[in-house]
């Protein structure tokens, strides 16, 4: 028997809207600019500006993100950037099977794992990344 899930709607007032609006157009330039889809500025977003619940926050920027990646692939289409899909298919394939896999058994766990764990993982897994991106940073190693 499936839960019923509540989550509390963002309803910014009308006056916001424009807010809302240049939100998004800041989050998909900063998203363009770095190669990525502006979900790591988009959560925060939703969540610090429109107070929006982490879940909620999520599951709006999942949904948010399917127009962007659908432009970025037409427009990476045209040139020769897919040709490394072409390259990593084995690769790409692999890993979004096991994402897939890996989706479920997490919406399997929900509320089985602590919210305190996972974001002490999270944390772990973001000091890890950092320490192997600065390390990888030698040219700047001397501002240390």
């Amino acid at each position: 028997m499936s839960e019923k899930i509540q989550a509390t709607p963002v309803r910014p007032d009308r006056r916001n809207w424009p807010n809302v609006f240049s939100s998004g157009t800041v989050i998909g330039t900063l998203g363009a600019l770095i190669g990525l889809g502006g979900a790591e500025f988009r959560l925060l977003v939703l969540i610090g500006l429109f107070r929006a619940d982490s879940e909620l926050a999520g599951n709006l920027s999942l949904l948010i993100s399917l127009p962007t990646m659908l432009t970025g692939i037409a427009r990476y289409r045209k040139d020769q950037r897919f040709i490394t899909i072409k390259h990593n298919r084995n690769f790409m394939l692999t890993m979004a099977f096991g994402s897939l896999l890996g989706s479920d058994l997490g919406g399997q766990l929900v509320g089985i794992v602590s919210a305190g764990s996972l974001l002490s993982l999270l944390s772990l897994i973001l000091l890890v990344s950092a320490v192997k991106e600065y390390g990888g940073m030698r040219e700047f190693r001397h501002l240390i």
